[in-house]
């Protein structure tokens, strides 16, 4: 069945291939926009789908602003989910794990290279990390950032409230079982508050 789909953050990596994904699906998609709420409410109904990282979970050393900005978001979606339940909206959040995407080829050098050089073995690390990781994606068997449209893709097409709070895609590094020990604490603390109701989409 068709639906219409916004999405933002539309014009590369994960974002774009979605919309593609979802449009050939047969899906009526926007692409780039804001400012949805307003009409999910007075339909009573949508889906908002965060798009997180593994690293919203777990830490990989040297990606600490990312991952605190990831981090973030695992809240920021955990509080938008009971906020708008009671209007019919459901919120979920995907957790992708290192793709080839132009966050990796964007990256920056440290122009000062003698002052990364001034840390020795720990100043060569981050620069290893990166090399590994994309002698990874350009392997033969590298993951395909396809995986996470298709994984959006899916969830779209599953009834409302069956759709999991979280979906973990590619190697998940322990973000998986993560996600697995703190559900019921998250669950605990929302009924404590007498807010157990907020965790089921009306």
């Amino acid at each position: 069945m068709s639906k219409t789909i916004l999405i933002t953050g539309a014009s590369t990596g994960f974002g774009r291939d979605t919309a593609e994904t979802l449009a050939r699906a047969g899906h009526h998609v926007f692409a780039s926009i804001r400012a949805v709420l307003p009409a999910m409410r007075k339909q009573k109904d949508g889906l908002i789908m965060n798009i997180g990282s593994i690293l919203g979970r777990v830490t990989f050393p040297f990606f600490g602003i990312y991952g605190a900005s990831k981090f973030a978001v695992e809240a920021l979606t955990d509080s938008l989910r009971y906020e708008v339940s009671q209007l019919g909206i459901e919120v979920a959040l995907v957790q992708p794990s290192a793709y080839p995407t132009p966050m990796y080829s964007n990256v920056q050098q440290p122009a000062d290279t003698a002052r990364a050089a001034s840390y020795g073995a720990v100043g060569e690390i981050p620069g290893a990390m990166f090399k590994h990781f994309i002698s990874t994606f350009e392997a033969a068997n590298a993951p395909n950032p396809h995986d996470v449209a298709e994984a959006i893709a899916k969830l779209v097409d599953q009834p409302k409230g069956s759709r999991p709070a979280r979906t973990v895609v590619g190697a998940a590094f322990g973000s998986d079982t993560v996600n697995q020990q703190t559900a019921p604490v998250q669950a605990h603390v929302v009924e404590a508050l007498g807010l157990g109701h907020l965790a089921k989409v009306a």
